[in-house]
């Protein structure tokens, strides 16, 4: 919630709902106030007392401000006030993208996902089906629901499969599923919630070398910050199938409880078959704290690995009551990891900050990096001509 303005005179709304203020000094203009030039469109958000512009072709309620945050002022009165930096909300500036981390379960509304995409310029979405754990129950329905959506959106979806890795009958799975027409495999159990075999197993292994023979790529979640093992596990499942293409999701799962991009590169740097992506999903609040304490850090990694990475949201695309059955919720949501990549400020309205304005840090990336991660790196990933 953005800070009251306390002024002597009373607010009144206007019949278009926006907050109108009578003889307010630019004195009371506290931080987080939202001011707009009286007969203009232009809107500004002071922040340490100077006015930010805020750009961009989003409505107020995506960036996160109501009606009664907003106060109109003169333009005399506005020019008072020193000029700041430009605060933004972006969709991706690349047209084309391929997000290529989300996730699909039967019955969510592929339509209303792919209306929300295609006006972010996004023109394919990597789903991955999604059980639950510890032994990815449910994932046959929603591999072959998503197998169907592809079918259906065969130029905008691209299915990958899933199965349960503590199962012997896994690779022959694997193996119908793309025959069925699955693109690359999804592995669960390196997931905290789903550890439930070691990552080099011999079922591991298996699916390792089908997904070699196949030519597809592998999308995997390796905990090595909170499961002991994974770490010595996943190299030695590395060594033993190479020649595999992977994305080690969310910075080789680094950025949980504090980041260390120390072991993210060391796999990097020994795995030439090896991609990250960005994608934090459920982890947004820890997330965005750590890209704000860490920016240039984090930044500069993604900058000396800008051939390796790719980008997604990490949704899960699934029936009410879940948040990605509100179209409104998905397009913040997604526009939130779009602005970090792309701004230099934003703001991420669904961020629950418990009442605290929030203003984060972006990475900044140059149009040249993002052709990368959000075409480039994902063609080359998923073996497209």
């Amino acid at each position: 919630m953005i800070k009251k303005i306390f002024v002597s005179a009373v607010l009144l709304l206007t019949a278009f709902g926006t907050a109108v203020a009578a003889d307010l000094s630019v004195n009371t203009l506290t931080d987080g106030t939202v001011i707009r030039v009286k007969g203009s469109p232009v809107k500004y958000l002071i922040r340490g007392g100077v006015k930010m512009k805020i750009k961009d072709s989003f409505t107020w309620k995506e960036l996160g401000f109501a009606a009664k945050d907003i106060v109109d002022l003169s333009f005399s009165d506005v020019k008072k006030i020193p000029n700041g930096e430009v605060l933004k909300m972006s969709k991706p500036k690349i047209k084309g993208m391929i997000d290529m981390h989300e996730h699909y379960r039967a019955g969510g509304d592929m339509e209303k996902y792919l209306k929300v995409a295609r006006s972010l310029g996004i023109a394919k979405t990597l789903f991955v089906p999604t059980g639950n754990g510890p032994d990815n129950a449910g994932f046959e329905k929603h591999q072959k629901a998503l197998l169907e959506m592809q079918v259906k959106y065969p130029d905008e979806v691209i299915a990958f499969c899933t199965v349960d890795e503590a199962k012997e009958e896994a690779p022959a799975i694997l193996e119908k599923c793309l025959k069925d027409g699955g693109k690359g495999l999804k592995l669960m159990t390196g997931h905290p919630s789903f550890y439930d075999v070691p990552l080099n197993s011999d079922i591991m292994q298996k699916l390792f070398e089908v997904a070699r023979e196949h030519d597809v790529p592998v999308l995997i979640h390796v905990s090595i910050m909170s499961i002991p093992t994974a770490e010595a596990e996943f190299k030695d499942l590395l060594d033993k199938v190479p020649n595999v293409t992977v994305n080690y999701a969310h910075y080789c799962s680094s950025i949980y409880a504090g980041i260390n991009l120390d072991k993210c590169a060391s796999f990097l740097d020994k795995y030439p078959d090896l991609y990250i992506d960005l994608s934090m999903g459920g982890g947004i609040e820890r997330y965005f704290q750590y890209t704000t304490e860490d920016m240039p850090r984090i930044r500069d990694f993604i900058l000396k690995y800008q051939d390796r990475v790719l980008v997604g949201t990490d949704l899960i695309l699934a029936p009410k009551p879940s948040p990605t059955a509100n179209s409104a919720w998905v397009r913040a949501r997604m526009m939130c990891d779009y602005s970090l990549h792309q701004e230099k400020l934003y703001r991420c309205p669904i961020m629950n900050n418990k009442g605290k304005y929030t203003l984060l840090p972006g990475f900044e990336l140059s149009n040249d990096v993002l052709k990368k991660i959000y075409i480039e790196n994902p063609k080359k990933f998923l073996k497209m001509d």
